[in-house]
């Protein structure tokens, strides 16, 4: 058992693809199967795990190469929440995922930092559509860690 608990951590990449595991040590091998299970019309059936974040932005990274996506935002893409968000009487909890719907605006620029206005979707707990108009900060999409360095 305990072996088992090592050799499962060695893995950089599992995915789930409905109640199957899969377990791969490189990269490549597991964005084309990975690629192989995807639906656009069912992107939550397919779940990519990475053991770092740094496995996850790397992944990120070759599977919108291989869509044929350019920059770091687009509409349909699907989001995590990194920090807790309250708007009135609606909770978006670090952790849930959503769906970009629109991008309202231009780039915008702020102490260096790179914002845009868009429209996220996600589901409330009766799982009903609940849409957010908020402020994405490109800046955590490009770096390996998800968050900002002190600089």
């Amino acid at each position: 058992m305990l072996y088992d608990f090592f050799l499962q951590k060695r893995h950089k990449f599992v995915f789930v693809d409905l109640k199957v595991v899969f377990r791969f040590y490189n990269a490549t091998a597991a964005v084309i199967s990975y690629l192989k299970r995807y639906d656009s019309e069912r992107p939550d059936q397919v779940v990519m795990i990475g053991c770092a974040n740094q496995n996850v932005h790397t992944f990120n990274g070759m599977v919108r190469q291989r869509l044929g996506y350019t920059g770091l935002l687009h509409i349909g893409d699907r989001v995590v929440v990194n920090e807790n968000w309250l708007g009135g009487e609606h909770l978006v909890v670090k952790g849930e995922t959503g769906i970009v719907r629109e991008i309202h605006d231009a780039l915008e620029k702020r102490a260096e930092l790179e914002f845009v206005t868009a429209t996220l979707e996600f589901r409330d707990p009766e799982n009903q559509p609940l849409r957010v108009t908020t402020k994405v900060l490109l800046d955590t999409l490009k770096t390996p860690t998800g968050e900002l360095t002190g600089e």
